[in-house]
This record gives structure tokens, C-alpha cells and sequence, in this order.
């Protein structure tokens, strides 16, 4: 009782109708994680953690296996890993990003500029990362833990690409965690299943939209023309915009996913398995992953590897355009004090900077105040 006591008055757990609960999730998915990891060796428990690891749309699941990951280095956790990756999708081919998209580059219109708007770099980083914290607070705001419930039913398309994203930021969880210790080939094995697990689902999007991308674009134009701000007199302009904004879909969806890989297992420390990855397979799809995580994550903007690529992708409009949001992000996120450079980078990947005096002016009087 004196225990029980000094853990409530802790407030680690909380006594509520009857039943003592943890007071916070991560408690229940750290202690749950600690537990595992001190009975892995038996083989209840490693049947338990495979089992855990085929079914990451279980929000409990997945965060005690994020734990697990940190707390043990058993094999188990990577062989279950893999082979829960490997029953995702296996029918599913990854989107290349090459001929397998000519339908969509086809219909590709020409879309207004990306535009590189007056806000200053540290209001743009202060920004995403509320951004980050808020969809993380809605996440959590006034749940209650529930019981590892198992789902038995057939997951629909939603719940699939849902278990890929989720089991994709686990993988990479482990990878950065412990990329020194990992053989060559488990670490391989795990970045590649990293990307696979966001362009499996991503083409099978994709896919979709190119089967008939013209009545998709006809249901978007019905659409529009309920709106005030559409003269449904002028039907070929209403047409010509449910095209754009079809592709302006294809392209934010496209580099959505890209973004996922870049933000999970992206790491200078991975350089050599990147550079491995790319030897094995060098679709426009693993050289647009390449490009945005060396953007997102190394020390060196690389300018030269996105200058070849963006004249190499001149024929693929789609993918120019994923290329072209990457370098946006990054001049968002990062000053640059040499104008000159920073209109020269616009100008060549195609983004339109607005009030380029107005904001390197207030960028250098705030950075004068401090």
C-alpha cells in the first residue's frame, strides 16, 4: 500500500473507477517496452513482438515497438520488422517516377509558379515546428488507453497505406538509433524497406488517378462549378483548371511520401547506404528520395546533385515539380545572405520570390536586435 501510494502521489499512475491506469501514454508504452525487452528471450514474448509488428495501424502497438527498438537490440525486432514490411503491399509495385507516370506527365499542364513568399527563416522553422507539435497534440488530446485490442477484419486500402507509414517510421527508428551497430546488410535491408514502404503505396495512388485521370478531373470540374467564383459559361477554362489542380494533387501527394522517407530514416550518417541504394536501383523515384534527404539532413546544401537533376528531369514535369517544392522548403528553412545566389536558385527551379529586398531588409534588422 505505501508503494501503490507514493506511485499515485508520483502521478505515474491514477486511480479511476476502480481501476489504477498510467497517467500518461508513453508511460504505458515505455514500462510495456521495458518489460518485453527484459523477457525477449522467451518465445511468448517473441511470437507477441512479430505479432505486434504486423499490426502497426494498433496505435499501441506501434508505439511500444518504438520503445522496444530503443531498449533492445534482439534480432527479433528487426526479423519482424522485415517481414511484416515484406507482407505490405507485395503485389504492389514502387512507383519509378520514370515511363510508369508518362500519363499523368502527359496531362500536366503548365502550373502557376512556385512562389517563395515574404516570411523570415525563423519564423518559418518556429512555424513547422508548431506545426509538428500540433498534429502530435491531436493526436494524444483526451485519450484514454485502451487494451491492445487485435483487429481481425480485412483492412481496407486507408488502413494498409496507414500500417506502411507506421511501420516505416519505426524502421527508421531503429536505423538511426543504431546504425553503427547494424551489419552492412541489415542496414540496407531496412533503409530500402523504409523507402519501398512509403513509393509501394504512392504508386498504387498514383495508379489509380492514371486510370482514368480524365473522369477524375471532369468530377473536379462539377465541383468547381458550383462555386461563385467559377463562370460556368467559361467551361474550357473550368476544364483547363480541374486539370491543373489534378496535378498540382499528383505532385503534392507525390512529394508528401518522398518528404515521409526523407523524415524517417534520413541521416549524413547513412551516406554509404544511400550511395548503395542508388547503385541498385536509380529510378527518378530513390534519385528524388537521395536529393531531399541530402537537402533535409547534410550539412552542405547540395547544389550541384539538384542542378543535374533538375535538367535531367526537363521532360518529366511532375517529378521537376517535386524537385522544385524540395528546394522551396529549403530556402524557407535556411538563410541564405548572397541575394544574387538566392534569385539564381529560384530562377533555375522554377519558384518566383516575392519582395526579395523587403525580406533580406526585416530578415537583417531581426537578426540586428538580437
Amino acid at each position: 500500500d505505501k508503494i501503490l501510494k507514493e506511485i499515485l502521489l508520483s502521478e505515474v499512475l491514477i486511480h479511476n473507477d476502480g481501476k489504477y491506469i498510467f497517467a500518461y501514454k508513453y508511460m504505458f508504452y515505455f514500462f510495456t517496452a521495458q518489460y518485453l525487452a527484459d523477457k525477449i528471450s522467451k518465445p511468448k514474448i517473441r511470437t507477441l513482438i512479430s505479432k505486434m509488428a504486423s499490426k502497426p495501424h494498433n496505435d499501441n502497438y506501434s508505439n511500444i515497438l518504438m520503445f522496444l527498438s530503443y531498449l533492445s537490440k534482439d534480432p527479433i525486432i528487426i526479423e519482424s520488422l522485415l517481414n511484416a514490411a515484406s507482407l505490405l503491399f507485395p503485389n504492389e509495385q514502387p512507383i519509378q517516377l520514370d515511363d510508369d507516370i508518362h500519363v499523368l506527365n502527359s496531362i500536366y499542364n503548365d502550373m502557376p509558379k512556385l512562389v517563395l513568399n515574404y516570411i523570415n527563416v525563423e519564423d518559418a522553422r518556429e512555424n513547422h515546428l508548431k506545426d509538428k507539435d500540433d498534429v502530435e497534440a491531436q493526436t494524444v488530446k483526451n485519450e484514454e488507453i485502451d487494451d491492445c485490442i487485435d483487429f481481425d477484419d480485412e483492412l481496407s486500402i486507408v488502413d494498409k497505406i496507414t500500417d506502411s507509414i507506421k511501420l516505416a517510421e519505426i524502421i527508421g527508428q531503429v536505423v538511426k538509433k543504431s546504425y553503427a551497430s547494424l551489419e552492412g546488410e541489415d542496414k540496407l535491408n531496412l533503409v530500402e524497406n523504409t523507402y519501398l514502404l512509403l513509393l509501394k503505396p504512392l504508386g498504387l495512388l498514383l495508379r489509380f488517378i492514371m486510370k482514368n485521370p480524365e473522369k477524375m478531373a471532369n468530377e473536379i470540374s462539377k465541383i468547381m462549378k458550383t462555386q461563385p467564383m467559377y463562370d460556368i459559361k467559361d467551361r474550357e477554362i473550368v476544364e483547363a483548371y480541374a486539370i491543373a489542380h489534378l496535378s498540382r494533387v499528383c505532385s503534392i501527394l507525390t512529394y508528401t511520401f518522398i518528404s515521409r522517407v526523407s523524415q524517417f530514416v534520413g541521416s549524413e550518417d547513412l551516406l554509404v547506404t544511400y550511395e548503395k541504394l542508388l547503385k541498385k536501383n536509380n529510378s527518378t523515384a530513390y534519385r528524388l528520395v537521395d536529393a531531399v534527404i541530402k537537402v533535409d539532413h547534410f550539412t552542405k546544401f547540395p547544389i550541384a546533385i539538384l542542378r543535374r537533376l533538375n535538367k535531367e528531369l526537363e521532360h518529366n514535369p511532375l517529378a521537376k515539380n517535386v524537385l522544385s517544392q524540395t528546394v522551396r522548403k529549403f530556402l524557407y528553412m535556411f538563410e541564405i545572405e548572397d541575394v544574387r545566389y538566392k534569385q539564381q536558385i529560384c530562377q533555375e527551379f522554377g519558384i518566383e520570390m516575392l519582395e526579395m529586398r523587403k525580406i533580406e531588409h526585416i530578415s537583417k534588422d531581426k537578426k540586428g536586435e538580437r
